[in-house]
C-alpha cells in the first residue's frame, strides 16, 4: 500500500461503509438527560477560557454491544428539553478543538491536571469554528435537536482498553453572543460518567462526578491494518532525544508482525523495534514514516511530514525605557527562545541594520515615534519579531501644565485634610479622608514627601471604608478628560474582587479593577461606552506603575496609558462622554466592602479638562508630581480671623520669584515665617502659652524670618535657583502671627518641580 499523510486517510475507506451510531450515556438516545449546562457549546465569555473534559466509562459501550474496536467519525450534542415556545438564535464559536484518547484513568477516578487523564493515543479530532444550531424546543421532557454537529478525524477506540475521553476547548471571546437557552443535556446521577472542567484558563479544573452531556457518536467498526504514531516531544534544541511509541491498529487475530521506521525522512529505514528512542543532533525539519504489517492486510505507512522539529528559534525582546525625552538612551534585552547564533536589529523602523549585539544601547536623538524589529538566526531557522511604535521620544521641555479639576499628591503627613492642587476651583480646595493612618511611604524619587511613612494613599487592604478621599464637592463634565495616577498593588493580590478607585454619588461613573474587568482597568461613565484596557495591573506586586486614561470627546476616542506607552484605544460617536455626581471620591464608588479601590496604593490622582498629548503623558509619566503649594495641619485664629498662608508663583526651579505669602492676619503685627525640610519630624510643639490656645508650631525649622504685617498681610521670598538638584525637593513654611492675640496658619507644602 502506498504511504500516506496521517492514519485519516486509510480510515476514511472504513469510513465510507454505512456508519451506525450511539448514543452515551447509554439509555439516554431517545430520554431527556433531566438536566442542562452551558458547557461547553451554549458558552459566552469575554475574559477566560472554557475546557470540559468528559469520561465516558466504556459500560456505556459495551452495554449497547460495541466490545471491539470501532471507528468514530462523527460527534453530535443536542438542545435540552423545552417548550416549543422556546427559540434560540445560535451562532458560531471560533477557535475550537475537540481532543479524543482513551483514558488513562477510570470514569471514577479523574485527575484535576486535565493533561494527566488523557491516554497515549490521544488525538486531535477537530480544529476550528464550532456552529451552534439555531432552532426551537420540541416540547418539555422530549430531547432536543442537534445543536453542535461535528465531522472529526476518525478515531479508533476500543473499549476493552479504557474509558473514553471527548475534550473541548471553547476560547474566550470565541462567538459574539451566548448561542441560545437551550444547551446541551446530560444526566446527573448514576450515569458512569466524570466531568472535569475549568473556566479561567488553568491547567487544573474542578471534577464533576456522575456527570455526562449526552452525545451521539457516529462510527463503523474497525477492520483492516491502520499505522499510527506519537512521538512524546515534537520540537527542542539539540540533542534532542525523540520516544516513538506505536498506536497501529490490526483486526488481524494475531495483530502487527513488523515495524519499519524511517525517523529522518531519508527512505531508509532506521529502526524495526515497536516503540524507537531516536536522539537528533542537528537542527532541522524532519518527516517521520512508520510502516507496520501484520499476517492478513496489505502494509500500511504512515507519514507526518514536518513532524521532528530541532533547534527552532522564536524571536522576542525588551526594552528600557521605552519613552522619554530627547536624548533617549535604550537597552534592548534580547529574550529570544532557542540556540540563536546571530542577531540583526532594525532599532528606528527604517529597514537599516543598526546593531549585530545581542543586546544593544540605541540613542534617540530625534522626538519621534519608532518601531523596532529583530532577527535571529542559526543555522537552519530565521524568526523576526517587529515591535510596532515601541519606542516614544519627546522633546525636552516642560511638562504639561497643572490639571484644571484635581490634583492630589498625598505629601500631607497628618490629618485627614488632602490638597487639592489644581489650577481652577472647580472642587473644594481640601478634601477629607475617614481616618487619619491613610499616609504610607511610597519609596519613590522625585514626587514623594521626604519623611519616612508618608507620600500617598495607602493600600488598607480588605477594610472598607478606609484610605479614601472624598474631594466634599460635586462635579459635572461634559466632553474632553484626562486622569492619570501612580499605584502599587501590595503584597497580596485581589483575585477577581473589584476594587473601585475612582466614582462619584449619584452617577455611573468609576474606573475599577477586578471582577469582570478580570486583571485590568475598566472606565464606565454615563455616556460613551466602556473603555477597557488590557494590561494586566495585577502582574508586578510592589512596583509603581504609571496610569492615563486620555478622552478626546471630540475625536471619540478613549487611551488607556501604563508607563507612558499607549495600551488601548476605543472608539466612540464624539460627543458622548460626559458624566455628573453630586460628591466625587478618589478610592472609591459605593460604601460597601467590594467598593473600595483595595489592595493598591495611590498616588498623584489627577483630573484634567482636556485629553493630554501623547508627548504630554509620556512627561507626566517620566516627571513625577507637579511643582504645587499645599497646605495641611491646623490653624489658629487671631483677632482678624485665622490667618492664610499660600504660595505665590509656581515653586518651579529656575523660578527666582516664588514667595510664601500671609494673608487675613492682624494689621503692624510681628509674623515670623518658619521653614523646615521636614515637617514636625518629632511631634508638633505646642505653642498656647505664647500665642493662644490651639496654637502650635507644626514645622521643624532651620530658619525664619521677622516680618511686620502691612495691610493685613506678609510675603516671604524664597526664590528657587536654576538647578535640578532642588527637583522633588519638599520645603515646608508656616507663619506664626504675634498680635495682641497670637495666630498661625496651617503648614504649607511647596513641592519644588
Amino acid at each position: 500500500m502506498s504511504p500516506r499523510t496521517s492514519l485519516a486517510a486509510s480510515l476514511l475507506l472504513v469510513v465510507s461503509a454505512a456508519a451506525q451510531t450511539i448514543t452515551i450515556p447509554n439509555g439516554y438516545a431517545a430520554a431527556e438527560g433531566g438536566s442542562s449546562n452551558a458547557f461547553p457549546w451554549n458558552r459566552f465569555s469575554t475574559t477566560a477560557n472554557l475546557q470540559q473534559q468528559m469520561i465516558y466509562d466504556s459500560s456505556h459501550f459495551t452495554a449497547q454491544g460495541i466490545t471491539s474496536p470501532i471507528i468514530i467519525n462523527r460527534l453530535r450534542w443536542r438542545a435540552n428539553a423545552v417548550a416549543t415556545t422556546t427559540t434560540w438564535a445560535g451562532g458560531t464559536h471560533s477557535g475550537c478543538w475537540v481532543d479524543m484518547s482513551t483514558a488513562a484513568v477510570d470514569f471514577a477516578a479523574p485527575s484535576t491536571t486535565m493533561a494527566s487523564n488523557h491516554g497515549t493515543n490521544l488525538v486531535r479530532v477537530y480544529s476550528g469554528n464550532v456552529q451552534y444550531l439555531a432552532g426551537a424546543g420540541n416540547g418539555t421532557g422530549i430531547p432536543g435537536n442537534t445543536v453542535v454537529d461535528l465531522a472529526i478525524t476518525p478515531f479508533v477506540y476500543d473499549p476493552t482498553q479504557g474509558d473514553l475521553i471527548i475534550d473541548c476547548w471553547v476560547p474566550s471571546n470565541s462567538i459574539a453572543a451566548t448561542p441560545g437557552q437551550a444547551v446541551d443535556v446530560h444526566a446527573t446521577a448514576g450515569v458512569n460518567a466524570s466531568r472535569v472542567f475549568n473556566s479561567t484558563n488553568a491547567a487544573a479544573g474542578t471534577i464533576t462526578a456522575n456527570h455526562g452531556t449526552i452525545v451521539t457518536l457516529d462510527y463503523v467498526p474497525a477492520v483492516g491494518l491502520f499505522a499510527a504514531f506519537t512521538a512524546n516531544v515534537t520540537t527542542g534544541n539539540s540533542p534532542l532525544a525523540v520516544q516513538f511509541t506505536d498506536q497501529s491498529f490490526s483486526s488481524d487475530p494475531g495483530g502487527i508482525t513488523s515495524w519499519a521506521w524511517d525517523v529522518d525522512g531519508d527512505n531508509v529505514t532506521d529502526y524495526t523495534s515497536q516503540n524507537p528512542t531516536h536522539s537528533y543532533g542537528a537542527c532541522g525539519i524532519y518527516t517521520v514514516s512508520l510502516t507496520v504489517t501484520d499476517a492478513s492486510n496489505p502494509a500500511d505507512t504512515e507519514t507526518k511530514t514536518g513532524y521532528i522539529v530541532v533547534d527552532p528559534i522564536s524571536a522576542d525582546f525588551t526594552a528600557a525605557p521605552v519613552a522619554g525625552f530627547a536624548p533617549l538612551f535604550t537597552t534592548f534585552t534580547d529574550t529570544s527562545t532557542g540556540p540563536v547564533t546571530t542577531w540583526a536589529w532594525d532599532l528606528d523602523g527604517d529597514t537599516i541594520i543598526d546593531s549585530n549585539a545581542q543586546n544593544p544601547v540605541f540613542a534617540y536623538a530625534t522626538p519621534g515615534t519608532y518601531s523596532v524589529s529583530l532577527t535571529v538566526s542559526n543555522g537552519c531557522f530565521s524568526d523576526t519579531e517587529t515591535k510596532t511604535n515601541m519606542i516614544v521620544v519627546v522633546a525636552a521641555g516642560t511638562p504639561p501644565a497643572p490639571p484644571e479639576i484635581l490634583q492630589y499628591q498625598f505629601n500631607e503627613v497628618r490629618g485627614t485634610s488632602v490638597a487639592n492642587t489644581a489650577t481652577t476651583n472647580v472642587l473644594p480646595s481640601h478634601g477629607t479622608v475617614s481616618n487619619t493612618g491613610w499616609h504610607g511611604n511610597q519609596t519613590m524619587p522625585l514626587f514623594h514627601g521626604n519623611e519616612a511613612g508618608f507620600g500617598m494613599l495607602a493600600n488598607a487592604g480588605n477594610v472598607p471604608s478606609v484610605n479614601t478621599v472624598n474631594t466634599t464637592g460635586g462635579l459635572t463634565l461634559s466632553g474632553d478628560m484626562t486622569m492619570s495616577w501612580w499605584q502599587r498593588l501590595g503584597a497580596t493580590a485581589p483575585g477577581a474582587t473589584i476594587g473601585y478607585g475612582f466614582g462619584g454619588t449619584g452617577s455611573s461613573v468609576r474606573w475599577f479593577t477586578g471582577g469582570v474587568a478580570g486583571t485590568s482597568l475598566w472606565y464606565r461613565s454615563s455616556g460613551a461606552p466602556d473603555i477597557n484596557a488590557t494590561y494586566n495591573v495585577q502582574a508586578n506586586p510592589g512596583v509603581w506603575e504609571h496610569v492615563c486614561l486620555v478622552v478626546d470627546n471630540t475625536a471619540g476616542t478613549g487611551k488607556w496609558y501604563f508607563n507612558g506607552v499607549l495600551n488601548t484605544t476605543t472608539n466612540f460617536t464624539p460627543g458622548l462622554h460626559s458624566f455628573t455626581t453630586t460628591e466625587l471620591h478618589v478610592g472609591w464608588q459605593t460604601a460597601t466592602t467590594s467598593g473600595y479601590v483595595r489592595y493598591y496604593d495611590l498616588d498623584d490622582f489627577r483630573i484634567y479638562s482636556r485629553p493630554l498629548s501623547a508627548g504630554e503623558v509620556i512627561a507626566t509619566y517620566l516627571l513625577g508630581e507637579h511643582a504645587s503649594a499645599g497646605t495641611f495641619g491646623s490653624s489658629c485664629a487671631g483677632p482678624g480671623g485665622t490667618p492664610v498662608i499660600a504660595g505665590n508663583g509656581v515653586p518651579a526651579v529656575g523660578n527666582l520669584t516664588f514667595a510664601v505669602d500671609l494673608s487675613n492676619a492682624e494689621d503692624l503685627r510681628g509674623a515670623i515665617m518658619v521653614l523646615g525640610l521636614t515637617p514636625s519630624a518629632f511631634g508638633t510643639f505646642d505653642l498656647s502659652a505664647v500665642l493662644g490656645a490651639g496654637c502650635q508650631l507644626e514645622v521643624d525649622p532651620f530658619g525664619s524670618n521677622f516680618h511686620v504685617t502691612m495691610g493685613n498681610a506678609a510675603s516671604q521670598p524664597l526664590g528657587i535657583p536654576l538647578n535640578t538638584m532642588f527637583q522633588g525637593l519638599h520645603v515646608y513654611g508656616q507663619w506664626l502671627v504675634l498680635g495682641t492675640t497670637g495666630a498661625a496658619t496651617r503648614v504649607i507644602d511647596i513641592n519644588i518641580e
